[in-house]
């Protein structure tokens, strides 16, 4: 993956940058098929438990199934990829771990947003900044809900900030003034690129589709 010298700089300046449609969509086959597998038993779990929602769960409109590479080995072929690779390279260096995998899904419909965090408030100290590559499976678009990143020079900090928990959502929440941030929109493939300290939030997805990623 040719990521510029410009890109570079503007993750360690704002906290991220995109790339869009770094995977062409028949790269992607593998990674729709291993995400399908982690959610076919969520809807039969559901019938069994007679309800449509099972924590963050709801039936057609949201999935969120995390830890999946333990389960699905082949996960692996995406997840340590050169691309991969090269993300990390060009953000934190040349030694990198798998701390998180997870799939984050939005069905046609979905009006609840996430509020701005930072992915690093969920670690309780201060910690090394590590990379998040938010990946793209569908089209993304404000109308679906796709995510936005705000930038360190927007928020004001580029620190680790703890979450503070919304009384009315139960979200977590880090960031409360009104800069928009910058949508990650492109086609399947499209991979956004920030740091553990970067402020990101996603929208409502008022589309007739999923939104995967």
């Amino acid at each position: 993956m040719n990521i510029t010298e410009t890109q570079k700089q503007q993750y360690q300046d704002e906290g991220y940058f995109n790339l869009e449609q770094a995977r062409p969509r028949e790269d992607l086959r593998g990674l729709i098929e291993t995400y399908q597998q982690s959610i076919d038993g969520i809807p039969q779990e559901m019938d069994t438990r007679g309800t449509d929602k099972i924590g963050v769960n709801e039936r057609g409109r949201q999935y969120m199934v995390t830890n999946c590479y333990s389960n699905y080995p082949s996960l692996g072929q995406f997840l340590f990829s050169p691309l991969m690779a090269d993300v990390c390279r060009a953000t934190i260096g040349e030694e990198a771990y798998l701390l998180w995998d997870q799939f984050v899904v939005k069905g046609p419909g979905m009006r609840m947003p996430f509020e701005w965090h930072p992915d690093g408030g969920c670690i309780g100290h201060d910690h090394r900044p590590y990379v998040i590559c938010w990946c793209a499976m569908d089209h993304m678009d404000l109308d679906n809900g796709t995510i936005h990143v705000l930038p360190f020079s927007k928020a004001g900090v580029r620190d680790r900030v703890p979450h503070r928990r919304d009384p009315e959502t139960k979200q977590p929440v880090g960031y409360f003034g009104s800069e928009p941030g910058v949508p990650v929109i492109g086609p399947p493939g499209t991979i956004g690129v920030c740091s553990s300290l970067s402020f990101h939030k996603s929208g409502i997805n008022i589309s007739d589709r999923f939104r995967r990623a």
